[in-house]
């Protein structure tokens, strides 16, 4: 009888002993693995780099590319104290410390650009002789060998001066473009030219190119119905204009383009050329 207790005591032991052995197995495990996959910013550490000639906000892209890229990472800048903080492993530190002797470097001053832009009236009638600016004069007549139009008028000029990579944007008013009656009311003029950019040729020259060209007008055109009075024409208000991108070298004088204004007699033309400011 003493002999089956103790061997019903014995396994009683053993079943309790199961459970507990497992839970201790599993703990083991899972501490294990935590320990494996213990979070690897532990070895991070905190860093802060001076920038003394460059723009820290330029070079903190490019430090980003020789990041660990890991959870917790990052590469951050304050413009105000010009510095550059950079959290990572300490080998991954070590080499944007490196890159930054190479990166930090005075900025290039901006480059001033004078854009010039030509409004030109075109006609079949033809107008009195008009003088035009020795430099416009080479376009003109390449338009008369070119279009069917008998007359020719410099309507005027637009000057602005933009940084390299800058915009422009104008509009204001301008006189009659053609001599009609329905021209005695003025035109509005806008335009802008986006993302003026220097950009070197195959010969290693900086060619211009301007990413988004346009000009409008809205210009009056006489319309075939009469007033209450019965005497006086109406005029209406029709939008005219051009888009485009081009690309052109430094001072060279291009023809944008061409819109009819009413009918096929009459059209704008707009010129445009930029200079570098010497």
């Amino acid at each position: 009888m003493k002999v089956k207790l103790t061997l019903l005591l014995i396994i009683l032991i053993m079943f309790l002993l199961i459970p507990l052995q497992s839970a201790l197995g599993q703990s083991n495990n899972e501490q294990n693995r935590e320990e494996q996959t213990a979070p690897a910013t532990k070895r991070f550490t905190t860093k802060m780099l001076e920038v003394k000639r460059g723009d820290p906000e330029r070079i903190v892209p490019t430090l980003r590319a020789f990041g660990s890229g890991e959870k917790g990472s990052q590469v951050t800048f304050d413009q105000s104290f010009k510095v550059i903080i950079v959290r990572d492993y300490p080998e991954n530190i070590a080499v944007m410390e490196e890159a930054l002797k190479r990166l930090d470097v005075p900025m290039p001053s901006p480059v001033s650009l004078d854009v010039q832009l030509h409004l030109i009236a075109a006609s079949r009638q033809s107008v009195e002789k008009t003088t035009f600016p020795a430099e416009l004069q080479p376009v003109i007549n390449q338009l008369r060998s070119t279009l069917k139009y008998e007359g020719y008028r410099l309507v005027t000029t637009f000057l602005n001066r933009v940084w390299a990579g800058e915009r422009v944007e104008a509009n204001g008013v301008a006189d009659a473009l053609f001599n009609l009656p329905a021209s005695a009311a003025k035109s509005f003029y806008n335009y802008s030219l986006g993302s003026i950019r220097l950009v070197p040729d195959a010969a290693g020259k900086d060619e211009i190119q301007l990413k988004d060209f346009r000009f409008n007008l809205k210009v009056p055109i006489q319309s075939s119905a009469q007033g209450a009075s019965g005497g006086f024409p109406q005029i209406q208000y029709q939008d005219v204009g051009i888009r485009t991108g081009l690309s052109m070298r430094e001072g060279e004088m291009v023809v944008v383009g061409t819109a009819n204004v009413g009918s096929s007699d009459e059209a704008i033309i707009v010129v445009v050329s930029v200079k570098k400011v010497k």
